[in-house]
């Protein structure tokens, strides 16, 4: 389980609060797909993959606003966690083997805070001068 923790903060509340909800969400699909039935997981994956991808959009729309120089790579990072996403999102409309469980389940635990702790808080101070405005 993923707990957030104050650090973690982009220092932007819109982006922050959607940080939040994917936590939740990764959290829910982590219990949840340990005891429901095979469509309710899916469910659930779909709800965070949507989730994921409106972030990522709000999120571009925010670093190009305030002028980010790494957006573009940062698009491409995006880019690159949401064919995962879809990778495994195919995988668990079947039935998923242990070794895919697995390995969604070590992906999912990762990649969020990865993702902020290395690549969002490069835009930080770009987006400070958003609040400033």
């Amino acid at each position: 389980m993923i707990e957030w923790k104050d650090e973690y903060s982009v220092g932007v509340e819109a982006i922050d609060k959607d940080h939040k909800t994917l936590i939740t969400l990764v959290n829910r699909y982590l219990t949840e797909s340990e005891r429901k039935p095979a469509v309710l997981v899916h469910r659930l994956f779909r709800d965070l993959e949507n989730y994921t991808n409106y972030h990522f959009h709000r999120e571009e729309g925010l670093m190009a606003k305030c002028g980010y120089e790494g957006l573009e790579e940062h698009k491409r990072r995006h880019q690159e966690i949401r064919t995962t996403l879809k990778a495994f999102s195919d995988k668990v409309t079947h039935k998923f083997s242990a070794a895919d469980q697995a390995e969604l389940r070590a992906f999912l635990s990762s990649w969020l805070l990865d993702h902020v702790l290395k690549e969002d808080f490069k835009y930080r101070d770009a987006m400070a001068k958003l609040d400033a405005d």
